[in-house]
């Protein structure tokens, strides 16, 4: 008598198909997750390098950068805020005048004209002013003409042709230079130390740069 064995047909278990759709259901699920958390990445980056804090950092330096390389060495002024006065920054010592000095201000003073006779006047030293200040927890530069200047022969700031507003939410600001004699006339290079602060992302940023002006005119 001939046994015939018990025949299966071809195909999954219930519990192998159960098994593979959980599977399937962690495999999906872990790639969810790795895309939701690269896009909240990706997000906090794009928020980081383009938030407001970071955008005046930068055309804070492109600004100071660009203006103080194209302004005359030998005639800009270094000022401390007393009130509403702006004084220049003098050396502590009138005999050993060689300093770092620190001020609220700085004005560069620049050409901004086309060539002329007028330029062979050695007494002219530029045809227009940048005054970099603090202002109400802003960071602005006043442009306008030069003679007289940004800041009058009374320390008192001129009223400018135009005002721009570089950065806000500025904690604080210090410029420097090293002076050369008792007058505070400096060596043509001027750094900017500026903390900025992002209420609205709770983090600050602190800017150290520096710009080297032209030895030559115009």
């Amino acid at each position: 008598m001939n046994k015939t064995g018990r025949k299966f047909k071809p195909g999954m278990t219930l519990i192998e198909l159960i098994i593979g759709v959980v599977a399937s259901i962690i495999v999906i699920f872990t790639v969810a997750i790795l895309l939701i958390s690269g896009h909240r990445g990706w997000n906090r980056a794009f928020e980081y390098a383009n938030g407001d804090i970071q955008v005046n950092a930068i055309e804070t330096m492109i600004t100071f950068g660009i203006t103080g390389r194209k302004s005359n060495k030998s005639d800009y002024k270094l000022y401390e805020k007393q009130g509403e006065k702006y004084v220049t920054v003098l050396p502590s010592s009138s005999e050993d005048p060689e300093e770092v000095v620190f001020g609220d201000a700085v004005e560069f003073r620049y050409w901004d004209a086309v060539l002329n006779d007028s330029f062979m006047d050695t007494d002219k030293t530029g045809t227009a002013y940048a005054l970099f200040y603090v202002e109400d927890d802003e960071l602005k530069v006043d442009y306008g003409e030069y003679p007289p200047g940004g800041v009058g022969p009374s320390d008192n700031k001129l009223e400018p042709s135009s005002t721009i507003i570089l950065a806000r939410n500025v904690q604080s600001v210090k410029f420097s230079h090293t002076t050369k004699n008792a007058a505070g006339d400096g060596k043509g290079c001027v750094k900017l130390d500026m903390v900025l602060y992002d209420p609205n992302e709770d983090r600050g940023i602190t800017i150290k740069t520096a710009t080297l002006m032209r030895n030559v005119w115009p």
